[in-house]
């Protein structure tokens, strides 16, 4: 199993990792860290499965770089972009948010989790909202139940 984690947040990314390596068993994680390097990636590599942020930076974060513009709905747009490639892979969708977006564009987790189960039928969508991703077992609690 080769298994893609696309996470910007360190503390969380971490924890997930953790839990990757215990629960893959010697199987391949690759860990990226924005829209960009996570869609390359994913095109490159088609992993067996996605676990995926929902809020990303445009580009990775390096010493002399810049991360370009928050993507609000950057897994949405990941999800969109592999779809319009004709690539369907599992998804886990992690996200320490409860809405997106702000005033009449704003959206609850459970909304767009249910938009996106209706946008992407073939990706096996699955959604955890990690807003208490700060209690040490949450990976595990979240990642067993919905793979």
């Amino acid at each position: 199993m080769n298994i893609l984690l696309i996470e910007d947040d360190t503390l969380k990314a971490e924890r997930i990792l953790d839990f990757l390596s215990d629960f893959a068993d010697g199987d391949k994680i690759c860990h990226e860290r924005s829209y960009n390097t996570g869609l390359r990636s994913a095109l490159l590599s088609q992993p067996s499965l996605i676990v995926l942020d929902m809020t990303l930076p445009t580009y990775d974060v390096g010493a002399k770089s810049r991360e370009g513009r928050s993507r609000t709905m950057g897994g949405v747009d990941l999800m969109r972009k592999l779809k319009l490639k004709g690539v369907k892979l599992p998804v886990i969708v992690v996200s320490q948010f409860t809405t997106f977006g702000e005033g009449p564009d704003m959206i609850e987790f459970a909304d767009l989790m249910e938009q996106c189960t209706s946008e992407f039928p073939g990706a096996s969508l699955r959604a955890f909202d990690t807003v208490h991703h700060q209690t040490r077992g949450w990976p595990s609690c979240a990642l067993k139940s919905k793979v």
